[in-house]
């Protein structure tokens, strides 16, 4: 009797063990995690886009002849809606604020002359692209922890 007793305490303990298992599946991040949670430095820079990738092509990292230098710029989007985007250490900064759109599709960013709205082409882990129509800039953006 102590055995079935034993059996079935133990059947019991294991299947809601196996329960809580199942329940343990991961929360995909949130947009906002996925932009704030980081640095993003530039992989591509694009002017005169007229959509996302396309344009004249002024920076790709790694590439020799470079229009630009963005090797050392760091962008950061704060919580609290401040973008910062940092040429390098000792550099001046250049803040301005943003927020999404109610479907976070797109985000806006404000500066002291004007403001405008950036589509968000891809935005996970490790990759953040997005076209600026109105200025017509382009750009992908690999993020740095």
């Amino acid at each position: 009797m102590k055995k079935l007793l034993f059996i079935i305490t133990l059947s019991i303990l294991l299947q809601s063990c196996k329960k809580d298992e199942e329940n343990l599946t991961p929360v995909a991040p949130s947009k906002m995690e996925l932009l704030t949670h980081k640095q993003w430095i530039y992989t591509e820079l694009y002017y005169n886009a007229t959509a996302p990738r396309q344009g004249t092509l002024v920076y790709r990292r790694g590439a020799p002849n470079n229009i630009e230098n963005r090797d050392n710029t760091r962008a950061f989007f704060w919580r609290d809606g401040v973008f910062d985007e940092v040429q390098g250490l000792n550099s001046p900064h250049t803040r301005m604020t943003w927020f999404f759109s109610s479907d976070s599709t797109k985000y806006n960013i404000s500066w002291g002359s004007g403001n405008t709205n950036v589509n968000i082409i891809q935005l996970d882990q490790n990759t953040f692209e997005w076209f600026n129509p109105t200025q017509q800039m382009s750009a992908v953006m690999t993020s740095r922890l």
